[in-house]
């Protein structure tokens, strides 16, 4: 298909990919076909039995439904089947082979279509197909259907037949085709994604293929095979397992792979990421979801497509999606902090009992209650303490989101969950609404969390009417908890507001073609690529727009059940169900939770939760090597009902703790449950107790007139943290002193307008050194700071919540005039993330670490001085900024550092005395012009720092270097152009001597 700029799609002519030779047979043939690598299969509505070969000997065809003239495709007859004769052309083949591909057409009429064309696989379970897709259109209504497959391990035969479960439908002329193996397209001039394994490794991913298959569901063994990645260009070490739960991803020789690369090398800039068969999400719908969410500045894995070779044999065209790890948050400009999801393991240890070869019915289970709150780089964070405080606050807001037990207002960032809701219905992506699909990372900065869109389609999915969130449930009807998870949002008032705004925004006409026509290049090569392998697949042309039409229509609707008071007062019913203590014992251990944390040098902390529905008993405590190293004395925890059953203990701290015996009362058989090694938090996040305490309420120290909030000019001493709301406007009048003790510190949701003059000049310090900083986070509206003193500040570390700057700006735009930083005692005087700014004729001075370090921003840094720094004058990282007019002088690292993809442009500025005078790292460009370096150490220094980035460079003009020991160290794969002159690097491993 092409994709034109007007977001009109136009169907390709079907490209020839593979030439076959078929063999066909006479209905009444009978020979073998051991030595051929296809056959194929003609049945009509003639004879009643049709006798055929395939590889492995005969193939027999029953008619069944009801001959009739009436109908035909190819005359004189066509099979009409209903619910009461429902099955024709039913096709029974045995002893295929694993991977054998086929190929199954049949015409059909149905004006309902509610017919099927079905593939069905003996064992039950392992495979059953029945959405074929419509491949072309005949006369008076007939069109042909399509299913193609592959045959998966451990299916002993398969029956391929027409249904009508309900209305009637019309069958004639039945075609299949196979394959001893489906043969891929060529993809000429692209370059491709290359992954070599040993044999040995080859046969350990086919094994676990066929015990996932034998189960029902892929439980990865959590064993990671040794490989090598190249896409033609550099080859990188790497380790893959094989990915995904359920066997889609295994279906054929078309696997799917986790990968990741060696700590100190990258591929696409991601250390992480998965390769999979661009079917699984739905080819360009999940691209353009992924495309959108970027664009509105949600995270959002990043998405696209490569052809793939296995040891040199092509595997056709792939999908990569990003994984959960640092490079997905910094890609997508935000502080690292944790990413979590709920724990899916029971949830598929369940569905194993229900789709593999020894199935059986179940009661509902508490799955979604069992579900732990699990970190992404569970040993990263474990052993970072930082992160790991971070994760317990992230693991106590989603507890509390799941369990209803707090205002979503103090959870979650309102702004962009309301973007996220909104744009999921935009792209109808419900799939990714599903519990077990859902991540999401914590700011550490807000100390809230983000929702990260991912896995919005399958498959199966089908384009349809899309559906506002907020009006697909009932408020007076009963909700499993995981069922009204979505639907407990939009009890927020604010939400429901901002989510109503967005929907306005995002349904617009023009806002989808805008869209549509910056990336009208980018889906033209993509649905090139993906036609060469699936011709027939084509994104619907008004895909985004129908769906926006669908939305628009109904939120009128929405706006008059808000009105109304529908969301207020959300109070979920939740039925009782009865738990079967008879269901199979082999769950235990998956419906035990154990929290194993150290309480102190010599005691551990461990909480036991038992979600099983019989009574379970604990028996020891296991080392990696399922050695005991603690016994338990009768400890029994009662069987779960529907209210958690669970209990605290204190024993010896073992570092090797690993696992856990157990067993349930009613059965001799010991299981091992793996312990969670990090606590379960369950308190207050520190935003939550800052905002609840009654201290933190700005009339304390301000003076409320309306919307402002205002302090006068005078001496005052602060001893709380003052926590300010939105939607206010914070006035410090000029000779305002506050002194702020005690660890006080000013957290403002609303901007500053702190004007001091020449004369009377505005001072916030803290004479005991103390402070927990001046913070402004996430203010509408800019913020204006002039003839201001910060001095003597510390940084915002309350309870686990933690910042690095004396001064904060978080999105929040500022000005800042005439203003001094000096004597912090944290990591940077001022630090500006996700903003715009402009500093203009500032002081900074006396600097314990960096003066200025700025994140994710465009601004203007002009006419300032910068005196004794103990680290980097200016670190910009990913920011685009201009520089004039700046003297930086006796800075112990650098005076100036463009990081991390920045684009810094210098001029008319000296460096004095640093140890560095300016470094670009990190695929960043610092330009220089009319600048003077003097006395320092090293005068250019361009690098790469970081895996995911590469080199760097640094342009010149009118540069001045006096007195620097070594002028130039440029490490190789950077540069540095003297005037037009370049330099290429040549060093090697720069980043071991700074860092």
């Amino acid at each position: 298909m092409n994709y034109s700029a007007n977001g009109i799609m136009k169907p390709l002519l079907l490209k020839s990919i593979i030439i076959v030779m078929f063999f066909c047979v006479s209905c009444a043939e009978n020979t073998t076909n051991d030595t051929k690598d296809s056959y194929r299969i003609e049945c009509n509505s003639d004879e009643e039995e049709q006798v055929n070969t395939g590889f492995n000997g005969r193939i027999a065809t029953t008619l069944g439904g009801e001959k009739t003239d009436k109908e035909f495709h190819s005359a004189p007859t066509s099979l009409r089947i209903d619910k009461e004769n429902s099955f024709a052309f039913t096709t029974r083949i045995e002893n295929a082979e694993t991977d054998q591909y086929f190929k199954v057409s049949i015409w059909r009429k149905d004006p309902n279509k509610t017919s099927k064309l079905v593939i069905d696989g003996e064992p039950k379970g392992i495979i059953y197909l029945e959405k074929p897709i419509v491949v072309e259109k005949g006369e008076n209504g007939w069109e042909k259907l399509e299913i193609e497959f592959e045959l998966p391990p451990a299916v002993e035969a398969i029956s391929i037949y027409a249904r009508a479960p309900s209305n009637e439908g019309y069958f004639d002329d039945l075609v299949i085709e196979s394959f001893r193996r489906k043969e891929y397209p060529e993809f000429r001039g692209q370059s491709g994604l290359h992954l070599y394994f040993s044999e040995e490794e080859l046969a350990f991913f086919e094994s676990e293929r066929e015990e996932a298959f034998r189960e029902g569901v892929h439980f990865s063994r959590d064993r990671w095979s040794k490989g090598v990645l190249s896409d033609e260009k550099i080859v990188i070490p790497i380790e893959a397992r094989l990915k995904g739960d359920w066997l889609d991803h295994m279906q054929g020789r078309k696997w799917s792979f986790r990968v990741k690369t060696r700590e100190d090398r990258t591929f696409g800039r991601m250390r992480s990421f998965s390769v999979q068969t661009p079917a699984s999400r739905n080819f360009l719908h999940e691209y353009l979801a992924h495309e959108l969410f970027t664009d509105q500045g949600i995270l959002t894995t990043r998405y696209s497509f490569t052809p793939l070779y296995l040891n040199t044999e092509n595997f056709g065209l792939y999908a990569i999606e990003e994984h959960f790890a640092k490079q997905l948050i910094e890609f997508n400009l935000r502080r690292e902090g944790p990413i979590i999801r709920f724990d899916e393991d029971p949830f598929w240890r369940v569905n194993a009992l229900t789709v593999g070869t020894d199935r059986v019915e179940y009661p509902y289970m508490p799955v979604f209650e069992t579900s732990r709150i699990t970190p992404f780089g569970t040993n990263k964070v474990l052993s970072d303490t930082i992160m790991y405080g971070q994760f317990l606050i992230a693991q106590s807001l989603l507890n509390q989101f799941r369990n209803r037990e707090s205002s979503i207002d103090d959870l979650f960032d309102l702004d962009k969950l309301a973007k996220y809701l909104a744009l999921m219905d935009l792209v109808d992506g419900k799939h990714g609404f599903i519990w077990h699909n859902m991540r999401f990372y914590y700011n550490p900065v807000l100390c809230k969390l983000e929702p990260i869109n991912f896995d919005n389609y399958t498959e199966e999915y089908e384009d349809g009417s899309a559906t506002l969130s907020a009006l697909v449930f009932d408020k007076n009807s009963t909700y499993l908890k995981y069922e009204n998870m979505i639907h407990s949002f939009f009890g927020s008032e604010k939400l429901l507001e901002l989510y109503l705004n967005y929907l306005e925004e995002y349904t617009d006409p023009e806002f989808i073609q805008e869209f549509l026509v910056q990336r009208d290049d980018e889906l033209n090569e993509h649905a090139d690529l993906i036609n060469m392998e699936f011709s027939h697949y084509n994104l619907p042309e008004d895909f985004l727009q129908s769906n926006a039409l669908d939305l628009k229509a109904q939120i009128a609707k929405l706006r008059e059940k808000r009105t109304n008071g529908y969301f207020t007062d959300i109070e979920f019913k939740e039925p009782t169900y009865p738990f079967n203590t008879a269901l199979t014992k082999s769950l235990v251990p998956y419906f035990v939770n154990l929290y194993y944390s150290k309480a102190n040098a010599n005691e551990a902390s461990l909480l036991v939760e038992n979600y099983n529905a019989r009574p379970v008993q604990f028996m020891a405590i296991l080392n990696e090597q399922k050695r005991e190293l603690y016994s338990f004395d009768d400890l029994i925890l009662d069987n779960y009902s529907g209210q958690l059953v669970d209990t605290m203990l204190s024993m010896p701290y073992f570092t090797t703790a690993k696992y856990a015996v157990l067993k349930a009362l009613d059965s001799d058989e010991e299981y091992t449950a793996e312990l969670s090694l990090w606590k379960k938090n369950t308190l207050k996040s520190p935003y939550q107790k800052l905002k609840s305490d009654s201290s933190s309420n700005p009339n304390q120290l301000f003076i409320e007139n309306g919307d402002s909030l205002i302090l006068k000019k005078g001496d005052y001493v602060l001893r709380n943290k003052i926590l300010i709301p939105e939607g206010k406007v914070v006035l410090f009048e000029a000779g305002v002193h506050l002194n702020m003790i005690d660890s006080a510190c000013i957290v403002s949701h609303s901007r500053i307008i702190a004007n001091g003059t020449g004369q009377e000049r505005i001072l916030i310090q803290s004479s005991d050194s103390s402070a927990n900083g001046f913070n402004v986070l996430q203010a509408h509206g800019e913020s204006y700071v002039s003839h201001t003193t910060f001095s003597n500040l510390s940084t915002l570390s309350y309870k686990g919540w933690g910042l690095t700057g004396a001064v904060n700006f978080y999105e929040s735009d500022v000005t800042f005039s005439h203003t001094t930083f000096e004597d912090n005692h944290c990591e940077d005087a001022l630090n500006i993330i996700r903003s715009t700014f402009l500093v203009d004729s500032s002081f900074f001075y006396g600097i314990y670490s960096d003066a200025f370090d700025s994140d994710f921003c465009t601004g203007q840094l002009l006419n300032s001085t910068f005196d004794k720094i103990g680290n980097d004058a200016i670190d910009f990282s990913t920011s685009q900024i201009d520089i004039a007019n700046c003297y930086i002088l006796n800075a112990n690292d650098k005076g100036i550092s463009g990081g991390e993809q920045s684009t810094l442009n210098v001029t008319n500025c000296t460096v004095e005395n640093c140890n560095i005078g300016v470094a670009s790292k990190d695929l960043s460009q610092v330009n220089l012009k009319d600048v003077e370096i003097i006395n320092s150490n090293y005068g250019l220094v361009a690098l790469q720092k970081k895996p995911e980035y590469g080199g760097a460079t640094l342009r010149t003009k009118g540069l001045s270097i006096k007195n620097c020991e070594t002028k130039f160290l440029i490490e190789r794969g950077s540069s540095v152009y003297l005037e037009e002159r370049k330099i290429e690097g040549t060093a090697k491993d720069v980043y071991e001597i700074f860092y």
